[in-house]
């Protein structure tokens, strides 16, 4: 992993630490794990996967009604055998990991079973993390049925030195997005008009915020500071300072704490770019942001200029946008309605469609096939992405006075 960030290509050096693997269509050697070799039987009722040391592999069948290869890039796969193959290598991979690393959390994300094309593509993500050693190993890997060919296979260190801010996102992988208890306004059953105390000051009560506010261990309002940027290659070093709002006994006001400050780190950044938002009951606005992805595999986190000098700019997070590192959404129009990643479009509106008081903003795609792309959540300031009619992402983001 190089940590020199210029414009001149620099060769890696034997002290170097090698972050990730990935092979492409011209590897052709076997993929292996560990000393054993993943054994791939194609039959014409299917195809089955096997581990066998690899020390022990010798010839493998080849006939009329068998075909056994190691597993590799090219393997020239029947299409109707695509899919199981995709499905059976991640449940392979899931639980070789689950022995190997007893104590970590072990999450998949599948993609592809809703696509409406003829000749398909499918991923599986496997993400293994341990959270007292704060290590942990992500793999990822593509077939597709043209050609019955994985595309690529990728494998990737996480947290540790490779990359501090992964303790932060994949601590909590496993954890739904949920909206946050805090203090709100206690108002009349009566009247719907906030009570107000003795002082004049609105009655507060711990509840659950109307609105989500953290995600990935990012939360809406966190500052992040910006120095030594390169808008050429679009990188910066970045601070992530987690940040509490208390109020002052003595004068009454809410005040910003940090409470704690992540190491600093080489980040994506670009000092200009747009976030899609919606409020109330219009249709989405673009509006524009700086920008910056955190972690090994990315969550993008649009930021608003708070002050800046000639080395550093300090932003506040006004939106935080993230994929494979979470598994599903809690507390979103009633206790009924739990939407998962990897979840059909088909199925989420239908859901949606159940539950009418539900205030939401569906955006398709103009170009005429009528996919859906995303849908908004006004009230909760939340977006859900759609890819080939499948749940892939979340949004969180500020209030409308906030991210303007």
């Amino acid at each position: 992993q190089k940590t020199i960030f210029d414009r001149k290509a620099v060769q890696p050096l034997p002290t170097d630490l090698m972050s990730m693997i990935q092979v492409w269509s011209n590897f052709e050697n076997p993929i292996v794990l560990g000393d054993r070799t993943i054994v791939v039987s194609e039959t014409a009722s299917g195809v089955d996967l096997r581990l066998v040391k690899t020390a022990e592999v010798t010839a493998l069948q080849e006939t009329v009604d068998r075909r056994e290869i190691p597993l590799q890039i090219r393997m020239g796969l029947q299409r109707k055998n695509v899919r199981p193959f995709v499905e059976k290598l991640q449940a392979l991979i899931v639980n070789e990991m689950k022995i190997a690393y007893p104590q970590s959390i072990v999450t998949t994300r599948f993609t592809g079973a809703f696509q409406r094309k003829t000749i398909k593509e499918y991923s599986a993500y496997i993400v293994v993390f341990n959270k007292t050693t704060n290590k942990g190993l992500f793999v990822q890997f593509e077939a597709e049925e043209e050609q019955g060919n994985l595309t690529y296979f990728t494998t990737l260190k996480l947290g540790g030195t490779f990359n501090p801010m992964d303790e932060f996102i994949f601590g909590n992988i496993s954890a739904p997005i949920e909206k946050a208890v805090g203090e709100i306004e206690v108002k009349s059953s009566v009247t719907g008009e906030v009570i107000k105390q003795a002082d004049g000051s609105p009655l507060m009560k711990q509840d659950k915020l109307p609105h989500f506010t953290s995600l990935s261990g990012l939360s809406i309002g966190d500052r992040v500071d910006v120095t030594d940027w390169d808008l050429g290659r679009a990188e910066a070093t970045v601070q992530v300072s987690k940040i509490k709002r208390e109020k002052n006994v003595e004068t009454g006001e809410m005040e910003e704490k940090v409470v704690r400050a992540l190491p600093s780190m080489r980040a994506g950044y670009a000092d200009r770019s747009l976030i899609q938002v919606a409020f109330g009951s219009e249709k989405e606005t673009p509006q524009e942001v700086a920008y910056v992805s955190f972690g090994s595999i990315s969550i993008g986190v649009g930021l608003t200029l708070i002050k800046q000098d000639a080395k550093t700019r300090t932003y506040r997070i006004v939106s935080v946008t993230s994929s494979l590192n979470t598994t599903k959404i809690l507390d979103l129009c009633g206790q009924k309605f739990v939407p998962e990643f990897g979840m059909s479009s088909v199925k989420f509106l239908e859901v949606l469609a159940q539950n009418p008081s539900c205030g939401y903003l569906p955006k398709k795609d103009e170009g005429g096939n009528g996919r859906l792309i995303s849908v908004y959540f006004p009230q909760d300031r939340l977006r859900i992405g759609f890819d080939e009619d499948e749940m892939v992402s979340a949004t969180i983001y500020a209030p409308n006075s906030e991210v303007q």
